[in-house]
């Protein structure tokens, strides 16, 4: 089976988290995570992407409630995402 990745963006009202925040957000959400990995970058004050890795679909699929029931606490948060694309991988140039 092949990798499974989601793409989202996201817009923050009150600006993006500071990095210590991101990485602490993380690094709890990672025991409970099935993904492989996540990769959250800056795109301005106000809005972050994000890149999540599945080993296969089916992965995908399991986490999902748990995935969208964290948006809705993101969104009280004041965040709410505005894209998202999901699919399995093409390819990859390296293993990040």
């Amino acid at each position: 089976m092949a990798k499974y990745a989601v793409y989202s963006k996201w817009y923050w009202k009150n600006g993006v988290p500071e990095v210590g925040f991101v990485q602490d957000w993380l690094r709890k959400r990672r025991s409970e995570m099935i993904a492989e990995d996540t990769i959250l970058f800056q795109v301005d004050d106000h809005h972050h992407c994000s890149l999540t890795i599945y080993a296969n679909e089916a992965d995908f699929k399991k986490e999902r409630p748990s995935v969208l029931a964290e948006r809705k606490r993101n969104h009280e948060e004041g965040a709410q995402i505005i894209e998202e694309n999901v699919g399995p991988y093409l390819g990859q140039m390296s293993t990040v």
